[in-house]
């Protein structure tokens, strides 16, 4: 509808690395994936749980008896040696894409992310926007503003009251609301991505082409790296001295808006990871205070159940797997809830 689509461009399919044992050896993904027998046996055990969950943003929230990744993984007799290489690679990748720990992250929303992926493919399969995700937000922008809709920008909700909302800039009321702020009940994981230049190309792997490379989380550090972006790979060659960083940030109450004090402090790891490179300095750096939501499925299950009452309904990423898909298609289905409620 807000014709954007010709300007998706496929991911570029460069070779993604990870670290996974901390001790700076680099291992392909093509050597760490599991023989067709191991995966038929995973699936298998997975199957029972998974086959209704076709809808990745409405997990079914009684399949996994509220086990987080790690617990789950412990159930299904692997052995030590396997269960630990799974918790190792899921927890790397997870945290790498700004996720919960394995600790933290419910094997309900994991759940339907794996069929999802069995069936359909991973991110070799998606798209992007080169120019990034603004041009997207920009058109519904305009889109809701041309039929009517107005914006009120940094404005703190107070209180509602029935259909009014009081607000810092005044009150406000409507037919129906839709709550898709994040809500008290649910936790965040707080990262920073930062993007790093560096004095010379930088090679992983002994590639100057690889795409992504993943770290396992290092408790040793305040804010561990867990995972790169080559942007020379995924943008053009003239960044083949940049990388985007993401850092995990484990205690909120201190925070880094300051380029050159953010450098200093992940300096030794971008020495360690990356040694031949020389990193010279952060040039950008964009703080995610609500990066993923850590929920839990009883939250969910009573705010599907609140759905409606008083007109008040209730969108956003910590309702299902959270991901941009959910939180968009969670908005959708409140509007068209609304929609069929007034028709």
């Amino acid at each position: 509808d807000l014709k954007c689509k010709n300007q998706l461009q496929p991911i570029p399919q460069s070779k993604i690395l990870y670290d996974l044992d901390r001790d700076g050896e680099i291992q392909a993904e093509k050597n760490l994936k599991p023989s067709w027998k191991e995966i038929t046996k995973l699936a298998i055990k997975l199957l029972p749980h998974i086959i209704l969950d076709h809808d990745p943003t409405f997990p079914h929230l009684k399949s996994f008896e509220n086990l987080s990744v790690k617990k789950y993984l412990k159930t299904l007799n692997l052995g030590k040696q396997k269960e630990h290489f799974y918790e190792k690679l899921i927890d790397t990748i997870a945290q790498g894409y700004c996720y919960g720990s394995i600790e933290d992250f419910k094997m309900t929303f994991l759940g339907p992310i794996i069929r999802q992926t069995l069936l359909h493919g991973d991110i070799h399969d998606a798209s992007y926007f080169p120019d990034g995700i603004q041009i997207f937000t920009e058109k519904l922008k305009k889109s809701i503003i041309s039929k009517g809709g107005i914006f009120h920008l940094n404005t703190t909700m107070l209180h509602t009251k029935k259909q009014a909302i009081f607000t810092t800039k005044g009150n406000f009321s409507g037919d129906a609301i839709i709550f898709a702020h994040p809500p008290a009940q649910v936790k965040y994981t707080e990262f920073i991505t930062a993007t790093v230049e560096f004095k010379k190309p930088i090679q992983l792997d002994k590639d100057n082409q690889w795409g992504a490379c993943f770290f396992r989380d290092n408790h040793q550090f305040e804010n561990p790296i867990l995972s790169a972006i080559n942007l020379k790979e995924l943008y053009s060659k003239e960044l083949n001295h940049y990388l985007n960083i993401n850092i995990k940030i484990r205690n909120p109450k201190k925070t880094y808006t300051n380029e050159t004090e953010l450098f200093k402090t992940i300096l030794p790891q971008l020495k360690a990871k990356f040694p031949d490179a020389h990193p010279y300095r952060i040039i950008k750096i964009v703080h995610w205070s609500k990066a993923m939501p850590i929920t839990q499925e009883t939250f969910v299950e009573k705010t599907r159940i609140k759905q409606g009452e008083k007109n008040h309904y209730y969108a956003g990423d910590f309702l299902g797997c959270p991901s941009m898909e959910t939180a968009l298609m969670s908005g959708k289905r409140r509007a068209e809830a609304i929609k069929l409620s007034y028709s």
